[in-house]
């Protein structure tokens, strides 16, 4: 394998209040969700600095995943080489495990890890459809198989696991949040979305590929409040625990128009055969959201598209960062 060097930037926010002149968003989220509409704050009250607080870099490694426990250890999984790395807060390596590739206890051939209320590490293996619960060291505690195609593991404070769980037709693919028991147990569904699957047109002999598939984000708070997106809106909802919808986020206006170049760039490599004819079949705007995170006192960063793929810039919607954006 090529050897591969990825620097691994860890940003830490620091958020510094500006101005106290809040706004009221008028909304009341006892009894019914509130829909929020704001535009670009004149004065913003909450001023967001990146800072590169830490750099690790590994040979060969190639890292899919990322963990921090309360302790500020710092846990990289990599994917190629079925690794993990443990680093203290200053970036001192402690740890570094290789799992077998395999079927066997403690064996894995996918890693989707989180970290447990009580600070155990869940890793699920698509392929196998396998929980394993390891210890802080990275030994394995216990593992059971689940059913079902799942994927994206996220964790509540009681322990609950919640899933994008996969169900394929011909003609779509339906992915839904998912939440279920510690053991596996599945509790209730949450929300649902359907991309379309690529399509044969065969009197045509033609092959029709969707280009950027509709899909989601979705984030767990401290208070086990579910917030999810369609990266096509800009939207965000909050839902309780147990499902309840407390509040809508909403921004106006659309990204632009997707462009020649935009397809060129994302479009993937397929063989071309002299039978059959590829065509791809984009958008009409490029995509809205490309990741929120939840921050410290009920605050909402939300990074959008500029661009789309290997040509995406970040930039930050200023109006999520605003009291009226409050996640309370």
């Amino acid at each position: 394998m090529k050897k591969k060097y990825l620097i691994l930037l860890i940003l830490i926010i620091l958020a510094s209040i500006i101005s106290c002149n809040k706004k009221n968003s008028g909304s009341d989220n006892t009894d019914q969700a509130a829909v929020i509409t704001n535009e670009k704050p004149t004065n913003p009250i909450v001023t967001l600095k990146f800072c590169e607080e830490l750099c690790l870099s590994e040979q060969g490694w190639w890292p899919a995943n990322m963990l921090v426990d309360d302790g500020g250890n710092i846990y990289v999984f990599g994917e190629v080489e079925n690794s993990v790395h443990k680093y203290n807060a200053e970036g001192e390596l402690l740890l570094k495990k290789v799992f077998p590739k395999g079927q066997g206890p403690g064996d894995f051939m996918f890693m989707d890890p989180y970290f447990s209320y009580e600070g155990r590490i869940f890793i699920y293996d698509k392929q196998q459809h396998r929980i394993s619960i390891l210890d802080q060291n990275c030994e394995l505690i216990e593992s059971y198989k689940t059913e079902g195609a799942k994927y994206l593991l996220r964790m509540d404070s009681k322990d609950n696991m919640y899933f994008w769980v996969g169900k394929s037709s011909l003609d779509k693919s339906t992915h839904v949040l998912t939440k279920f028991s510690s053991a596996g147990k599945k509790i209730h569904e949450i929300f649902e979305y359907v991309t379309p699957r690529p399509e044969f047109v065969e009197d045509k002999s033609m092959f029709i590929w969707p280009l950027y598939y509709r899909s989601a984000i979705y984030k767990l708070d401290s208070h086990d409040n579910v917030y999810y997106s369609l990266i096509t809106e800009y939207r965000i909802n909050k839902l309780s625990p147990d499902g309840r919808l407390l509040k809508t986020i909403v921004k106006k206006g659309q990204t632009r128009k997707v462009t020649e170049r935009d397809i060129e760039e994302v479009s993937p490599q397929v063989e071309e055969r002299q039978d059959i004819r590829t065509v791809f079949l984009p958008p009409e705007n490029v995509p809205c959201i490309a990741d929120f995170f939840i921050l410290e006192n009920d605050y909402l960063l939300v990074i959008t598209m500029k661009m789309i793929m290997k040509k995406i810039h970040l930039q930050v919607i200023y109006l999520m960062i605003t009291e009226c954006i409050s996640t309370r």
